[in-house]
């Protein structure tokens, strides 16, 4: 398996793949039988254990905001702490955490679904856990998944919302997976499949499981909250060294090892802004979707990508349709 997988030499991926998925299928068989057992021995002061906060009593879509917070504040401090080997403190500190996300996934999946929609543009921070580094999204997804799994194996069937996109995606992923199999370079074939279809996908189901009409503007706004994060990291750019200079145009770059990446995900988030600003009800929420867009597009110009200025332009020109009469 190491040769094939992480050196990647030529070899045959199938096999590997279905001895994986017998050890899959025989742990959730197993899981299955024994967890409602095993948690019903458990005692009541553990059972009733809330991982939750209750604090603040506000709601967000009819959800507690507690909740909420508590996930991207997982999120942030996965992203913020040291790396390390795996006998270091923050490796044990952040394994600790992804078990508590994991808790929070089972008791408020909407809570984590909206924090792991909201991390997407953070892909380039990759903390490393060990002897592996995975993206803050994808950790986040991973969570968001392990709480799935275990709610489904406790209730007997997997909570999911079926939909002619999500057998559009199966046939997708089944044409993948075997193409994966015959790939010459089994290590890139496999890093492909799962970044660029499997965890695409299952982002989609799980979001469109535990998320109902109600939660679009609060997914729309974790979206922007992530564009604007990502242009307050940028912003220290000057005090980080991280400016490029190209001819005599210092541009900034925030995370990514392109001004041009910035852009990309800036030209998405400017006019995602605009449009909440546009269409929201309270001046303070107004008020706070306008200051976002503000600096967004500040550091989008910085930025200095003209095609992201465009592209740019275009959107917020779509937007602005109906008042063009």
């Amino acid at each position: 398996i190491v040769d094939a997988v992480i050196v990647s030499n030529s070899r045959p991926l199938w096999p590997y793949a279905l001895t994986g998925l017998v050890w899959v299928l025989m742990a959730a068989g197993a899981a299955a039988v024994f967890l409602r057992p095993l948690w019903g021995r458990l005692p009541g002061a553990i059972r009733n254990l809330r991982v939750a906060p209750r604090w603040p009593s506000q709601r967000i879509a009819g959800d507690p905001a507690g909740g909420i917070i508590a996930a991207a504040l997982g999120a942030m401090l996965l992203a913020v702490l040291p790396d390390g080997g795996l006998s270091s403190p923050f490796t044990v500190l952040r394994a600790l955490l992804l078990l508590y996300l994991i808790l929070l996934a089972i008791q408020a999946p909407v809570a984590v679904a909206l924090v792991a929609a909201g991390t997407q543009f953070f892909h380039v921070l990759s903390p490393e856990i060990g002897p592996v580094a995975f993206g803050v999204p994808e950790l986040m997804l991973g969570t968001l998944v392990a709480g799935w799994i275990v709610r489904g194996l406790y209730r007997g069937r997997l909570e999911l919302r079926r939909s002619w996109i999500l057998y559009a995606g199966l046939i997708f992923l089944l044409a993948a997976v075997i193409a994966t199999g015959s790939a010459p370079y089994s290590k890139f074939a496999v890093r492909g499949l799962r970044t660029g279809v499997i965890e695409p996908l299952l982002l989609f189901v799980l979001l469109s499981t535990y998320l109902k009409r109600r939660h679009a503007p609060a997914l729309l706004g974790a979206l922007a909250l992530g564009g604007v994060a990502t242009a307050l990291v940028a912003l220290f750019d000057p005090l980080a060294g991280r400016i490029i200079t190209v001819g005599e145009l210092p541009r900034l770059r925030g995370l990514f090892g392109s001004p041009n990446n910035l852009g990309l995900v800036l030209e998405r988030a400017v006019p995602l802004l605009v449009g909440l600003a546009m269409v929201a009800r309270g001046a303070g929420i107004r008020r706070m979707w306008w200051a976002g867009g503000i600096v967004a597009a500040a550091v989008l110009v910085g930025s200095g990508s003209r095609g992201a200025w465009l592209a740019t332009a275009v959107a917020l020109g779509i937007i602005a349709v109906p008042w063009w009469w």
